[in-house]
C-alpha cells in the first residue's frame, strides 16, 4: 500500500505541473533523542497554488491517501493531520483537507478539513461521492475547488 501511495504521489504532481498548478512536497523531517536519529512524519503532504485570476490565486494545503477499496476509512484519517490541516485553513483562510485516490472508481476526490474532522468525529466512512471529484491521478482540475462563489459551502471555512 506505501509504493501505491508514493505512486500516486507523484502522479499527482505531474498531473497538477500540467494543469498549471505549483506544487510543493513537503518531506519528513527527523530529530535527535539521545544518540538515536527519529524520523519526524510531516503534518501534511503537499501544498498546491496556482492564480486563478488576476485578482485571486489559489492555495491548497493537503494530504494525499490512496484507498483500493470503494470507501475510504475514518481509521485512516490521522488526528495530527486534519489538526494541522484544520490550523492552516483557519489561519490562512483556504483550502485544506485530503486528495484521496479511489483506485477502483478511477476517481482522485477532494474532501476538506471540515468533512474530515465530521467523519473522524462520528466514526463515518467518506464514499467517493461525498467529496469534489478534481479528475484522476492522471488528470487533476483543481480550479473546479474555488469556482464556487461561496467557498464556506465547501466546508473550508
Amino acid at each position: 500500500m506505501r509504493n501505491t501511495g508514493k505512486e500516486f504521489e507523484g502522479y499527482i504532481m505531474n498531473a497538477a505541473s500540467r494543469s498549471g498548478w505549483s506544487s510543493l512536497r513537503i518531506p519528513d523531517g527527523c530529530r535527535q533523542i539521545g544518540k538515536k536519529i527519529v524520523r519526524v512524519k510531516s503534518p501534511f503532504d503537499f501544498v498546491f497554488s496556482k492564480n486563478i485570476s488576476p485578482l485571486q490565486s489559489g492555495h491548497i494545503f493537503c494530504d494525499a491517501k490512496t484507498t483500493n477499496q470503494k470507501h475510504f476509512g475514518s481509521d485512516k484519517i490521522k488526528d495530527h493531520q486534519i489538526q494541522e490541516l484544520h490550523k492552516f485553513a483557519t489561519i490562512h483562510n483556504t483550502m485544506a483537507g485530503y486528495l484521496v485516490n479511489y483506485e477502483m472508481d478511477h476517481k482522485v476526490v477532494f474532501f476538506s478539513v471540515a468533512k474530515l474532522m465530521k467523519s473522524f468525529r462520528t466514526r463515518q466512512m467518506l464514499l467517493s461521492t461525498d467529496g469534489i471529484t478534481v479528475g484522476n491521478k492522471f488528470k487533476v482540475n483543481f480550479d473546479i475547488l474555488f469556482q464556487s462563489k461561496d467557498l464556506a459551502a465547501l466546508g473550508t471555512k
